[in-house]
């Protein structure tokens, strides 16, 4: 994924470069921008201070086009999505996925983000999980890495984390406008290049960011829009979609969202390693950092106490039942008779009862994933 977000388009590249293009090219405000500009700005505080958590679940769907096909939706599926502060929780299930993952689990802690899949293509456990750094543009903590494109606890930051825009900017360079149908839009000049930026403010959305254009002339390269909606007092994004135009390697992400409820009370526990959902024995990959020798960064998640004794209790149980043969009475020796020689005897009999133990366990183990790697199949099927 070779994503570049808006707020690092327009926000980074535009402080960038702000002051490279001359006086002369820069846009004119007109007398009434100081308002328009005091609006919008408004609008973004208000609900950013307003929104501290919430969940929602909906839908998301991921199209892409190459040299060989026109447009297609390559991944679609159930989302649910939970954040309280800047932490969140992201879960998929997928209908079609275009990597062949029927499940994924995203979760940022505040300090990084991991992210677990699930698929019967992964031998064993049918899962794996990995650990990235957070990665963060601003406020943003978005996991490109994962397959989804969005900090679902900051969706609006998406188009534009406005008071940083409005900072970097300077305001000579800003033109704000009044459309006839009464929203607002502003824009201003990326560089010297011709690209620009355009952000539109429906009047209907309480002046919120709708929509961002970054392009130039006839051309749209990036574009966000979303839809906003009203639950009380508090305003959040009920839709998102982003398209990134480049010929024959286009790509479209939307989500919505079919329910939302702001500002609820979020259990913690869905912000830690536990809320992965790893099962015993699966393998949890750590990418953070530079990764010279990557061996050592895998770790195992260890298959909890309770599942470990009902596995021994059920193959004691199993080796119970197994037949014996008639064996005739041997005489002990000098050295059996001695007791290092009996408790040498009796520590061969425990050795060999362990690995017949192991040997079963294994057996067992091979059988059920067999048997859900072809459940696995049947359901996909």
């Amino acid at each position: 994924w070779q994503r570049i977000p808006a707020v690092f388009v327009c926000s980074v590249l535009v402080f960038a470069n702000a002051r490279l293009a001359s006086p002369d090219d820069a846009p004119k405000s007109n007398d009434a921008a100081p308002d328009l500009r005091e609006i919008v700005l408004e609008a973004f505080l208000s609900a950013d201070a307003a929104l501290r958590s919430g969940r929602g679940a909906g839908r998301y769907r991921y199209f892409r086009e190459s040299p060989e096909s026109e447009m297609k939706l390559v991944t679609d599926g159930a989302v649910e999505a939970t954040f309280s502060g800047a932490r969140y929780n992201v879960q998929l299930n997928y209908d079609k996925e275009f990597l062949g993952v029927q499940r994924r689990i995203i979760v940022y802690d505040g300090d990084a983000v991991a992210a677990s899949r699930f698929t019967p293509n992964i031998s064993q456990t049918g899962a794996e999980g990995d650990v990235f750094d957070a990665n963060a543009r601003g406020k943003i903590v978005a996991p490109d890495f994962c397959h989804f494109p969005w900090d679902v606890a900051h969706l609006s930051y998406s188009l534009s984390v406005v008071s940083s825009l409005f900072e970097h900017v300077p305001r000579d360079r800003l033109k704000f406008q009044r459309l006839p149908d009464g929203d607002i839009e502003y824009r201003h000049p990326l560089g010297t290049g011709g690209s620009r930026a355009i952000y539109r403010c429906r009047a209907m959305d309480a002046y919120h960011v709708g929509e961002v254009q970054v392009g130039e002339d006839g051309r749209v390269g990036h574009r966000f829009h979303c839809v906003w909606a009203q639950a009380g007092d508090v305003w959040f994004v009920k839709s998102m979609r982003e398209e990134l135009n480049r010929p024959k390697h286009s790509e479209h992400w939307e989500m919505e969202y079919m329910s939302f409820e702001p500002n609820v009370e979020i259990d913690p526990k869905l912000f830690t390693l536990d809320a992965l959902d790893l099962p015993g024995g699966a393998r949890l990959i750590d990418r953070r950092g530079p990764q010279q020798a990557l061996e050592k960064a895998v770790h195992y998640v260890p298959v909890p106490d309770k599942k470990v004794e009902a596995t021994v209790k059920e193959l004691v149980k199993e080796v119970a039942k197994l037949p014996t043969r008639p064996t005739r009475s041997v005489r002990p020796g000098p050295a059996m008779a001695t007791p290092r020689g009996r408790a040498t005897w009796y520590g061969l009999v425990i050795a060999n009862a362990a690995i017949l133990i192991l040997a079963i366990g294994w057996a067992r183990h091979r059988r059920n994933a067999r048997a859900k790697n072809a459940d696995s199949g049947i359901a996909q099927k």
